[in-house]
């Protein structure tokens, strides 16, 4: 078994090192990965990077669990809102996966971000919406290709 060795993981740096040791040594086992993540919690500073990095090991309703609690500990985090945003595109719910999103675009305006709120637009048919997250998302980079190409797609069906 992995084990940091340490009580409380203090440095960032090697809490992810022990984060991706164990990432590596049970990449095949995940409930094993899931109990050395857990562990790793208990020793963590700050759990809110733990807790994302363990639902990487779980079934959809325990890492949804796990980035409840990522953004309850650390709400500026953008992951656990780009992934429930998926799950509820998954699920059909795009009115849902869109406020997900536009949760974190308040605090963060990333390309990322933006890039995946313009598809679920471009997907429901709001080519407006669709535009303007493409334009604000060029603002931050005007070279970005895939943002460029979902521009070019939905502004041709522009009314």
């Amino acid at each position: 078994m992995f084990d940091c060795g340490e009580t409380t993981v203090h440095d960032p740096e090697h809490l992810m090192c022990c984060l991706k040791g164990t990432q590596q040594s049970w990449k095949n086992e995940k409930t094993a990965a899931y109990e050395e993540m857990t562990k790793l919690i208990e020793k963590a500073q700050n759990k809110a990077s733990a807790y994302e990095k363990r639902s990487e090991y779980c079934d959809r309703e325990l890492t949804k669990a796990d980035l409840e609690m990522v953004t309850r500990l650390d709400p500026l985090r953008v992951y656990p809102y780009r992934y429930r945003a998926a799950v509820l595109m998954d699920s059909h719910k795009e009115k849902e996966a869109i406020a997900e999103l536009s949760r974190a675009i308040v605090f963060k305006a990333d390309l990322h971000l933006l890039h995946l709120r313009a598809a679920f637009h471009e997907h429901t048919g709001d080519v407006l919406a669709a535009l303007c997250d493409c334009r604000a998302a060029l603002s931050v980079d005007p070279n970005h290709r895939e943002m460029l190409e979902l521009h070019n797609r939905v502004n041709s069906h522009e009314p």
